[in-house]
């Protein structure tokens, strides 16, 4: 009867040891997803910032899910293309006739871009150029989600 108890007391403690155990493993695997979700998040809103601010000029007229820019001194244009039916985005450099294509998020990617939207300020001159940049990233890893947020003046073509 004792070592029927006792039997019963370790199961009872083997259970309980067993539900920590595994309500551990999965914060542990929800935590590595969510720092890799913000990761990719900051490393994305980070490289568009610099470029937005280093760039020569941005395309004022671009639809809203296209940034499209020049650097100083490089005839490329560089744009950056979304394509929400297949939660794709497409880094390009173009040079006349030529067009050099990178994916750098399509639906192959662990983590997913939902959502890629561009606003901008631009100057009412006549001769328009962008002034200010926004871009809006969602990113999504299994179950969670991480908005992004980038806004940046072009500081190329500021007048002092």
């Amino acid at each position: 009867m004792e070592l029927l108890l006792a039997v019963a007391l370790v199961a009872v403690l083997l259970a309980a040891i067993a539900v920590a155990t595994n309500a551990s493993l999965t914060a542990y695997e929800e935590n590595v997803e969510s720092a890799s979700l913000s990761q990719t998040a900051r490393v994305m809103e980070a490289r568009i910032r610099r470029e937005i601010r280093t760039a020569e000029s941005i395309d004022p007229a671009a639809q809203s899910n296209r940034l499209a820019y020049f650097q100083p001194g490089d005839a490329n244009e560089y744009v950056y293309e979304y394509t929400s039916a297949t939660r794709t985005l497409v880094f390009q450099r173009k040079k006349g006739m030529t067009t050099v294509s990178q994916t750098i998020f399509d639906a192959a990617s662990p983590v997913k871009l939902d959502a890629f939207t561009v606003s901008r300020t631009v100057s009412s001159d006549p001769n328009a150029c962008t002034l200010h940049v926004r871009v809006q990233m969602l990113f999504s890893m299994d179950n969670q989600t991480f908005p992004a947020f980038c806004s940046a003046a072009v500081r190329r073509n500021q007048e002092y």
